[in-house]
């Protein structure tokens, strides 16, 4: 099995195709649960895409004018470069699911061993 390494997987996620999407791509990680500090299952996501945040869905200064309670919460930071996560989305069951992966954890990156 070809390698590859942590640094390029990261950059590879990130690639866009023409207009914009994420290329599909697949990918081995093993679960954790930070909050039992269980896992050590391994998933294999295929045709998963990197989720990136949209800018192109801004509030419009019309939306932004009502009143208080309609106004959606903000969201809070997931600081993914200090917890070591990315999310992913894939079809599963086809229903479309998000996950969100630490990186340390990905064993392989289309179908490639994946070093550190």
């Amino acid at each position: 099995m070809d390698s590859i390494s942590l640094k390029e997987v990261l950059q590879e996620m990130k690639k866009t195709d023409k207009e914009g999407y994420a290329i599909p791509f697949s990918l081995s990680a093993f679960t954790f649960n930070s909050n039992t500090k269980k896992g050590g299952n391994l998933r294999h996501y295929e045709n998963a895409r990197f989720v990136m945040s949209n800018k192109k869905q801004k509030q419009s200064l019309e939306a932004l004018t009502r009143s208080a309670s309609l106004l959606p919460k903000p969201k809070k930071n997931p600081s993914h470069f200090e917890n070591g996560t990315i999310n992913i989305e894939y079809m599963e069951n086809d229903k479309r699911e998000l996950r969100k992966i630490k990186i340390r954890f990905i064993k392989s990156f289309n179908e490639k061993l994946v070093v550190y």
